[in-house]
């Protein structure tokens, strides 16, 4: 729901200035398209495969997306059993709790700072710099002894993984055309939905760990799988240090004419369907976050599962969460498509209303089955 929340407000944004502009092509400060670029976007913008080849094709989002692309995969192999770890070494409900809160305002703070640095020096060096704190962070983490350190990796974790797709997406946002940039963002996120579904494999990756390095108590097995995060990090770094991406060609003179231009759109006050709409998402993914906390705790105190029984649910979670994407991203192109031709706006409305629904009726369903749950249990006993 959060990043349907976010393309919902990109699309908003570009229906803003849709009206001003849908009858002329977009202009070229709205997609650059410098020497070795890819030039616009593919007509069936819909497809998946043609924003890898958008990414992949064009010099300067090529190393900064492998980069990404190869980190997100390593995190997301650890990540079933990060919760089991902190019960492991003792952490409460609050402190996991506390754990997440620090990493979300860790996002929040440096993301800004990362997108400011990211238009006045391009995307390799910040990067670098989050990447490096990624790293740093799995380390900490995986050679935690107390709480306080699992603290100083969250810290850590805020200032390098939790900002890292969001400063990606702003860099390459700001060379896409506005009418497709809701389809953009639609489509990162599914591919961030898609490397999670790589958690699959921290059954095998437990396991053969166990036995290369003669681990045999639980603690031990998931310091080794946490730390295998920071070889992926690395790699990250090592690739855009080898390989470094094309600079842009928007300087900060094109950037603030860009941005000038910008401000003489005709601008629409915030209306307050918008305003309802953005709590009603606000209040969404604020149980989301919850219910993925609590998740894990529920599964263990109830069913007795560990890591692996977890990476298998979370990865079913997650393939349907993809295919879900992938049909927004599609429909979303298809907008964006017509906008830009001026056939009509890119208004995701509809299956916004439909997901909000679809995702209430799938709650409610839940909190019965829950409820049911714990009254048969209270019986039993």
């Amino acid at each position: 729901i959060r990043s349907v929340g976010l393309s919902y407000g990109h699309a908003l944004h570009s229906s803003v200035e849709m009206p001003v502009r849908a009858q002329k092509a977009p202009d070229k400060d709205d997609f650059d398209e410098s020497p070795g670029g890819s030039g616009q976007l593919d007509e069936e913008s819909g497809k998946g495969e043609s924003l890898i080849r958008f990414l992949l094709g064009d010099p300067r989002f090529r190393t900064p997306m492998l980069a990404l692309w190869i980190a997100d995969a390593g995190g997301s192999l650890h990540m079933p059993m990060v919760m089991f770890f902190f019960m492991s070494l003792g952490a409460q409900p609050l402190d996991m709790g506390i754990f997440g809160f620090i990493m979300r305002c860790g996002s929040m703070v440096f993301s800004p700072i990362y997108g400011r640095c990211v238009d006045r020096f391009g995307i390799r060096t910040p990067l670098l710099v989050c990447l490096s704190f990624c790293g740093a962070g799995c380390i900490v983490r995986g050679c935690a002894q107390e709480i306080w350190h699992l603290y100083a990796a969250q810290l850590l974790m805020g200032a390098g993984g939790g900002s890292a797709w969001s400063m990606v997406k702003g860099f390459i946002s700001k060379h896409v055309d506005a009418p497709r940039r809701s389809w953009l963002l639609a489509g990162l996120k599914l591919q961030m939905t898609v490397l999670t579904l790589s958690k699959v494999l921290y059954p095998a990756l437990n396991a053969g760990l166990a036995f290369s390095l003669s681990l045999e108590t639980q603690l031990a097995k998931y310091r080794a799988v946490i730390t295998t995060c920071t070889v992926f990090c690395w790699a990250g770094v090592g690739l855009l240090l080898a390989f470094p991406p094309t600079p842009s060609s928007l300087t900060n003179a094109a950037s603030s004419a860009s941005e000038s231009k910008q401000d003489k759109v005709q601008q629409v006050p915030i209306s307050r369907r918008f305003l309802v709409q953005a709590a009603a998402v606000a209040a969404a993914s604020c149980a989301s976050t919850v219910c993925t906390a609590l998740w894990p705790l529920f599964l263990r105190s109830r069913f007795g599962w560990d890591a692996s029984e977890f990476a298998y649910l979370s990865c079913a979670d997650s393939a349907l969460t993809a295919a879900a994407l992938a049909a927004f991203a599609r429909f979303v192109g298809r907008g964006a498509a017509s906008a830009a031709s001026g056939a009509g706006e890119a208004d995701i409305t509809v299956p916004l209303r439909r997901a909000a629904l679809g995702l209430a009726a799938a709650a409610a369903v839940a909190v019965v089955l829950l409820a049911t749950q714990g009254e048969s249990r209270v019986h039993r006993g």
